[in-house]
């Protein structure tokens, strides 16, 4: 069964420390920014400017998801390059217009290009750049759509913080399996899978409280798998309500044994 695939949400919190004499954290705003996953320089390189200029091979640990054409920079706030080859997967050419010699030493991240966000899990709906995170709480929350990638964070009193090979990319497999974790809220979850095909919504084993009914709509066939008894459980809040509605002749709900 072929089912239409939807972006992983990427969820993080910035925290910084509480003051210059406390170290103990606390949530701040930050400025996010994405990049296709890059590649780690794996031996010391010395680039040598040239007129006119040559290709050079940097060696990697892996290439990544660089390609050729791509425009990279050496380090998250380095000078851009052309790739102009790739060998294999163990190394990046550029062509180096540098006019001065410069040394790429091992441990360093040649960072691909920006990859695009999005506010909704099918990738309609693109989220303008610059990224930040709540001011209150510090949380950003978004859908990217890069099976893997690399992201930084910068803001006041912080650090820049780089994060490499994050796990992005559809979340469905061809069996037809959401993960309630992927999504903002379980309605969310029920909202993305498509109509008339089956699919299973994979819940986390917390309890879920839920402000109204849980629908299971007619036109979905949907089944709730728990994460085991008293593992996964759903409450509605509002005792006056029931906490889920099947409307569809096929739904349901299952806890793992």
């Amino acid at each position: 069964m072929s089912l239409t695939q939807l972006l992983r949400r990427f969820d993080f919190v910035v925290f910084k420390n509480k003051s210059t004499t406390d170290a103990a954290q606390v949530p701040t705003v930050g400025t996010l920014s994405f990049y296709r996953q890059g590649a780690t320089v794996k031996t010391l390189t010395t680039l040598l400017p040239t007129d006119p200029p040559i290709d050079r091979d940097i060696t990697v640990e892996d290439i990544g998801q660089i390609q050729i054409g791509d425009t990279i920079s050496i380090g998250f706030s380095g000078q851009p390059f052309q790739v102009t080859g790739l060998v294999g997967r163990a190394k990046v050419r550029i062509l180096y217009t540098g006019t001065s010699s410069l040394q790429v030493a091992a441990g360093t991240r040649l960072v691909a290009p920006s990859v695009q966000l999005f506010k909704d899990a099918v990738g309609s709906q693109p989220l303008g750049a610059p990224y930040s995170s709540d001011n209150t709480t510090g949380r950003f929350s978004a859908y990217v759509g890069a099976s893997r990638f690399d992201f930084t964070v910068v803001g006041s009193g912080l650090p820049m913080r780089s994060y490499i090979d994050n796990e992005g990319g559809p979340t469905i497999s061809a069996l037809g399996w959401l993960m309630a974790r992927d999504f903002s809220s379980l309605d969310a979850a029920i909202a993305a899978c498509p109509d008339g095909k089956e699919t299973t919504i994979a819940l986390e084993p917390i309890a879920y409280n839920l402000a109204s009914t849980l629908i299971l709509p007619p036109s979905k066939r949907i089944r709730l798998l728990g994460a085991g008894r008293d593992l996964t459980t759903l409450t509605c809040t509002d005792s006056e309500q029931a906490t889920v509605w099947v409307k569809g002749s096929w739904c349901g709900c299952q806890f793992a044994e």
